[in-house]
């Protein structure tokens, strides 16, 4: 019985140890789920000023429309990641809720197994007041023979009775035994269980790190896409100018052209004062 009683002990502590650990790891999931907002609200903020930079490119450059839907394919990719992340966070609260349920069921079979030990306390007790008591009848039995005989035989079924009672608490000490052996797995499933719930929260924060890693990248590149379209404005712009210089050579070369075309037309300038000039065909000039 005290071997039983400190396992259970033991027991015990390593079901504190358990419960204490289980702590620590949702304080850290609640760490993670926070980080995961915050960069949740910064992609959405991302993704408002790639919509503005798009506006922006659909009017300057007809074929940024390839890039543009690129784009959305990856912010729809992003929001199936997203959503997933948020269905392993639930289940992982479920788990957490029965693992909660699990611990309460076991913290009762704890305190009823220590009402278990206290009776048997009770009970050995009184067995010790029994034995006092045969001695004294042993005592009796000595001064009175003739009774003697009588209570040997009451004894008699009394040690008999008491063999039964000896081998019912044999078989109670063997199902405690089994009990706690049983329960010595489930510590056991509970350790591992633990184990590799750290090891998904350790894979989570290098998640959340590679996510933080992706929306810096973004952000550069969002970045260099607003200095790519003012290098583009500035490129249109002298353009324009260009243009509005060519069009006013353009109208220069016309005015020299209807000089010219006067000037090209002295015959009939001349014909006004009669004078004539011989009329050459193109193949002699």
């Amino acid at each position: 019985m005290r071997v039983i009683v400190e396992d259970m002990r033991v027991i015990v502590e390593d079901m504190r140890v358990i419960v204490e650990d289980m702590r620590v790891i949702v304080e850290d999931m609640r760490v993670i789920v926070e980080d995961m907002r915050v960069i949740v609200e910064d992609m959405r903020v991302i993704v408002e000023d790639m919509r503005v930079i798009v506006e922006d490119m659909r009017v300057i450059v007809e074929d940024m429309r390839v890039i543009v839907e690129d784009m959305r394919v990856i912010v729809e990719d992003m929001r199936v990641i997203v959503e997933d992340m948020r269905v392993i966070v639930e289940d992982m609260r479920v788990i957490v809720e029965d693992m909660r349920v699990i611990v309460e069921d076991m913290r009762v079979i704890v305190e009823d197994m220590r009402v278990i030990v206290e009776d048997m306390r009770v009970i050995v007790e009184d067995v010790r007041v029994k034995v006092e008591d045969m001695r004294v009848i042993v005592e009796d039995m000595r001064v009175i023979v003739e009774d003697m005989r009588v209570i040997v035989e009451d004894m008699r079924v009394i040690v008999e009775d008491m063999r039964v009672i000896v081998e019912d608490m044999r078989v109670i000490v063997e199902d405690m035994r089994v009990i706690v052996e049983d329960m010595r797995v489930i510590v056991e499933d509970m350790r591992v269980i633990v184990e590799d719930m750290r090891v998904i929260v350790e894979d989570m924060r290098v998640i959340v790190e590679d996510m933080r890693v992706i929306v810096e990248d973004m952000r550069v590149i969002v970045e260099d896409v607003r200095v790519k379209v003012e290098d583009m404005r500035v490129i249109v712009e002298d353009m324009r100018v260009i243009v509005e210089d060519m069009r006013v050579i353009v109208e220069d070369m016309r005015v020299i052209v209807e000089d010219i075309t006067f000037y090209l037309q002295p015959p009939k300038f001349l014909s006004q004062f009669g004078l004539v000039l011989p009329n050459y065909s193109s193949s002699e000039v």
